[in-house]
């Protein structure tokens, strides 16, 4: 009872601090950003933003499926091989939907820089995706602080890579 006691303590100090990191850069990146960028180019960053975010429910609820039924197993008794299959599976549905997609901003959208921000909100949009499902994994099997490093490793990249957009 102690041992589950203190691995509830250290998953919830983990979560906790991977979550204020994440509260905290994008506190800084929404204060500092525009400081940092025009008016034309802040505007087209949270355009891009905002199609990511829309651009990951194109999963259908792939990855929250793989979180109810995988929820509350053993980490190690997953077959992995029926994992790694429905990985590879989402995957590709992602690429060949979101080159269907680019294809028809290519053809459809005449500002160039509209395009170029809609293609690459596609592209990390399968990033995400695939992100989204393997900390889904992570989380549903009780693997809360393998989750939250992942989690800070992200907003670290995210946040080194946005700073750097200028």
């Amino acid at each position: 009872m102690k041992s589950k006691f203190i691995d509830f303590i250290r998953n919830f100090f983990s979560a906790l601090s991977a979550n204020m990191l994440r509260i905290i850069f994008t506190f800084i990146l929404t204060l500092l950003l525009p400081k940092f960028l025009g008016q034309e180019e802040y505007g087209l960053w949270q355009l891009y933003l905002f199609y990511v975010t829309y651009a990951c429910y194109s999963s259908l609820g792939w990855c929250e499926g793989i979180y109810l039924k995988y929820g509350g197993q053993d980490y190690h008794k997953l077959d992995k091989r029926v994992i790694s299959g429905q990985i590879w599976s989402l995957a590709i549905y992602e690429i060949i939907l979101n080159l269907i997609l680019s294809i028809g901003v290519m053809t459809c959208v005449s500002d160039e820089a509209k395009r170029y921000i809609l293609c690459m909100a596609f592209v990390s949009a399968c990033l995400d995706i695939i992100r989204y499902i393997l900390q889904n994994l992570l989380q549903c099997t009780n693997r809360i602080r393998e989750y939250a490093r992942i989690v800070m490793a992200e907003r670290i990249l995210f946040f080194l890579l946005a700073i750097n957009i200028n």
